[in-house]
């Protein structure tokens, strides 16, 4: 299956993503991607405001 027009925009551009997988069968695989994905980026947002910067004089 293929993502559908006009797919993942970033600011860099923009493509579509293939799925080995039935249409039906696509919207939870989608979703788990999407978790995922949020999950990482909380992750660095999270490292980003408890590590100290490094250009922080004292």
């Amino acid at each position: 299956m293929r993502e559908p027009p006009p797919g993942l925009r970033t600011w860099w551009g923009s493509w579509r993503r293939s799925f080995p997988v039935h249409g039906s069968d696509a919207g939870p695989l989608i979703a788990h991607e999407a978790r995922s994905a949020m999950w990482r980026v909380g992750g660095m947002l999270d490292e980003a405001t408890t590590r100290e910067p490094a250009n922080r004089r004292t």
